[in-house]
């Protein structure tokens, strides 16, 4: 079939397919049209594939073709079906790699208040092209009804978002330093029922070690926490069996109608006995479980004259728990746990305080076990010592605490350990997003982003009507098949991960952004992202802007280099196509907008030129009493300049520094395309894996996961990749 352009002439020529040389090939009939009904658009450029002798016709960039159904010239509306591969991991997000080096520049030695550089501002107009939602706070009435950020009563976009919107593609565009407000954080994993197959973990998990976990009490000292050690006698065991499952089924059958012994009978008598005594056992397992289950809520400890009695948390099969005499323990002896480790700790407790939390909170009466809590929870009139806890031991050192033997661990690496090093620090030289922005310690920001107001040139509702947004359940960092490279030998896609945090090999994916696409209400016709149930514990109300909504803002700059203020057109002016992302709920297709600057500068030669740039500006030139110059100037400057340093820096002799040539910022403008991502298929391709509405992985999704699927690279990701 070729691909050829469908053109809607005029109201009385009606539409042609046109051939290559750019002439009609043939004009849609009447049939074809009405068969194409409501997906024609006169107002933007078409194309069709089209077989040799048209009896098919299909529409680019969609599901839907037409085929000829009889001999009259009748054709009948169809659609493709889709089916992904299911061996790839997709997700709503990408990354831009990091490079091993950043770019470092000279800063100017000038102080903000002198007029050496270039000061002036630039205006922006913001259009949504996808509805746009940026939170300001919880509503007084309803803390789940979030209110959007709002100027004298009117929508209206923070200068904070723009800035970091700005900001964090200006990272990437002049290869600045890689920049986390964590370095030190540890992620923490747990592999104890993965298909060895495909876990690489296991061996990891059980060499540190099940075996090697020791048993102590945790306390609280003088905001610091410690652990008295357990020392369990040579004769004795601090674990205890409850009784085998045949225990259980014989008191459950003493109150219970359809005995053990009549279930068995019904599977001995039916044909398919394996299936039939399969289902028998399910469901004697099952209200088995629902009578033992009381008896084991997460994490419960008593103290009695003599011993600790504790159960680590209740599962499934689980007919364990754990006692311990008060005379093991050292009190004389106290173990601190250092302040990395609980901070680290702390850090991925948070994790689970959100949506996943409040659902284990209801279907286990108690949220994750969070150590630090419980022992400020204690209360000493009841004479409880400290909470018992597992830990781990690294060169008399404590490496891991937890609630229970098979609790996550906390990686060897940290997130920052994985982040190329970049330099020793030099006070003379830095990257350019910290002379633009600044930092805390060193430099001030020379930029400055006004609030975004709302036009007067809008018409129509301000507002969408408001959405029960399902929750937003995405991948944490810990999914290393996700967030660490995971290339092949040949530096090629691989199916399953093979390398963690603590590989020495190990690798961070990069600077994280999310792909364009489109409101799913629009594609499916269906309400996607609304929740069927609203569930106040992880639900959030929202009423976002509507599409088409213009703002004006302005960016303030004051004393750049010519190549300074360069790079910040450069960062506002993306290729054809593109557009940025901005707000919640950008998995969804949220947050699409378009940006037009338009610049105002005075070149700040004389002490005379007030800041308050008095001069004004003509035809958009700039111009302050000098020669004019335009924004291909500054865009030039900084390009040239970019190669040049490329060259130098990174002994590149043949660095070309463009949208399409260079690596790092072809892998960003794929991920920032906004055209051609309205189908279902693109949707479909950067959609999460996994049920949000359950909050809970099933089917394909938990397979995903399981197998460790891997995220391909930014540029992989096409219908293509996930179809062949």
């Amino acid at each position: 079939m070729s691909k050829q352009k469908l053109v809607y002439k005029t109201e009385k020529d009606g539409w042609y397919v046109l051939n290559e040389n750019g002439d009609n090939d043939f004009k849609l009939s009447r049939k074809m049209i009405s068969a194409l009904d409501s997906h024609l658009d006169p107002s933007s450029e078409n194309e069709v594939e089209v077989n040799n002798d048209k009896s098919i016709i299909k529409l680019v960039g969609t599901q839907y073709y037409i085929e000829k159904s009889d001999d009259q010239g009748g054709y009948t509306l169809k659609k493709e079906e889709f089916e992904m591969r299911n061996n790839r991991a997709h997700a709503p997000y990408n990354f831009v790699d990091i490079g091993n080096r950043p770019l470092f520049f000279e800063k100017t030695g000038k102080k903000h208040d002198s007029l050496s550089g270039y000061s002036g501002y630039i205006d922006i107009e913001i259009e949504t092209l996808t509805p746009t939602f940026i939170g300001y706070q919880p509503s007084a009435e309803n803390s789940n009804h979030i209110l959007p950020f709002e100027i004298n009563g009117k929508p209206a976009i923070p200068g904070s978002s723009i800035r970091g919107m700005l900001r964090a593609l200006m990272q990437v565009l002049t290869y600045s330093e890689f920049k986390l407000f964590d370095m030190d954080r540890k992620l923490f994993f747990r592999s104890v029922a993965t298909d060895r197959n495909h876990s690489f973990l296991n061996d990891q998990y059980d060499k540190e070690g099940i075996a090697a976990s020791k048993v102590g009490i945790m306390v609280k000292r003088n905001n610091k926490y410690f652990i008295h050690p357990v020392v369990i006698p040579d004769d004795c065991t601090y674990e205890i069996k409850l009784g085998d499952r045949s225990r259980y089924v014989r008191e459950w059958d003493e109150s219970n109608e359809r005995s053990y012994e009549t279930l068995q009978q019904e599977a001995q008598d039916s044909r398919d006995k394996k299936e039939a005594f399969k289902r028998a056992k399910n469901e004697i397992a099952n209200n088995l479980e629902r009578e033992v289950k009381p008896e084991y809520h997460p994490f419960q400890y008593e103290v009695n004259d003599d011993k600790i009695t504790w159960f680590s948390g209740w599962m499934k099969h689980k007919r364990v728990k754990y006692v311990i005499q008060k005379d093991w323990i050292n009190t004389d002896h106290l173990l601190e746990i250092p302040e990395k480790l609980i901070k680290s700790y702390q850090q991925d407790s948070q994790i689970f305080n959100g949506e996943l939390n409040k659902k284990e909170e209801e279907r286990n009466g108690e949220k994750h076990i969070d150590l630090l809590q419980k022992c400020e929870n204690l209360n000493i009139d009841e004479d409880l010592i400290g909470v018992p806890v597992f830990y781990l031991l690294d060169e008399d050192q404590i490496s891991h605490f937890g609630h229970t033997k098979y609790s996550r661990r906390p990686y060897k690496n940290s997130v920052g350990d994985l982040v190329p090093k970049a330099r020793s620090f030099d006070e003379k030289v830095y990257d350019l997003d910290t002379l633009l922005f600044g930092d805390t310690e060193n430099w001030a920001s020379r930029l400055s982003f006004t609030d975004a107001k709302y036009s007067e040139e809008n018409k129509d509702k301000s507002y969408m009507e408001a959405i029960n947004l399902k929750p937003l359940l995405a991948p944490k960092p810990t999914s290393f098949q996700l967030y660490l490279k995971q290339q092949n030998s040949r530096g090629g896609y691989t199916e399953h991960a093979s390398k963690s945090y603590d590989s020495s090999d190990a690798e961070l994916r990069g600077y994280k952004f999310y792909f364009h696409r489109p409101y799913v209400n629009d594609v499916s016709g269906q309400n996607e992202i609304t929740a069927n149930n609203f569930n106040e514990s992880i639900n959030k109300t929202i009423q976002p802007i509507s599409i088409g909504k213009k703002f004006n803002s302005r960016i303030y700059f004051q004393n750049l280099r010519k190549f300074e203020l360069g790079a910040l057109l450069f960062a506002l002016k993306l290729p054809e196509g593109g557009a940025y992302k901005i707000g919640m709920a950008k998995p969804f297709g949220f947050g699409s907008i378009n940006i037009k600057p338009k610049l105002k500068v005075h070149a700040t030669y004389s002490k005379n030129v007030s800041f308050h740039f008095k001069k004004i500006v003509k035809n958009d030139m700039l111009y302050s009493g000098k020669p004019k110059f335009k924004e291909d100037d500054f865009l030039s400057c900084y390009v040239n300049g970019m190669n040049k340093e490329l060259k130098r820096q990174h002994n590149q002799p043949y660095a070309i520094y463009n949208w399409s040539e260079n690596e790092r910022l072809s892998s960003l403008k794929h991920l920032l395309q906004y055209e051609e991502r309205g189908t279902q298929e693109w949707y479909d391709i950067t959609n999460y894996m996994g049920n949000a509405e359950e909050g809970r992985l099933q089917g394909t999704a938990l397979d995903a996961y399981k197998n460790r699927w891997v995220l391909p690279e930014a540029k992989e990701v096409s219908i293509e990749f996930y179809t062949k």
